[in-house]
């Protein structure tokens, strides 16, 4: 019985760990992806990325928060990622 009480605690302990980690790693790639959409200038071009990337949002919950339709919505995504992408080729 102390046994398996023992294996219980330790199976908790390594899903605490592993829990902690995931939760660490998300933090960083957050911070990471806030940071990329930061360096983008066009302030609508960063509201579209944090809002797709960030609140994870779809085209169509985006058009509809900035009163755009969808498909204007696409192309200002596209224009952001080439933004992004110049970005890093630059830097």
């Amino acid at each position: 019985d102390d046994d398996s009480h023992r294996a219980a605690e330790d199976i908790q302990a390594d899903i605490d760990a592993t829990t902690f980690e995931i939760e660490t790693l998300t933090s960083e790639i957050e911070a990471a992806d806030a940071a990329v959409i930061a360096s983008v200038q066009d302030p609508r071009l960063r509201e579209i990325l944090r809002r797709r990337y960030i609140n994870g949002q779809s085209f169509e919950q985006i058009a509809d928060a900035m009163s755009y339709h969808r498909v204007h919505v696409c192309r200002l995504h596209g224009a952001a990622l080439l933004a992004v992408h110049i970005r890093k080729k630059c830097c």
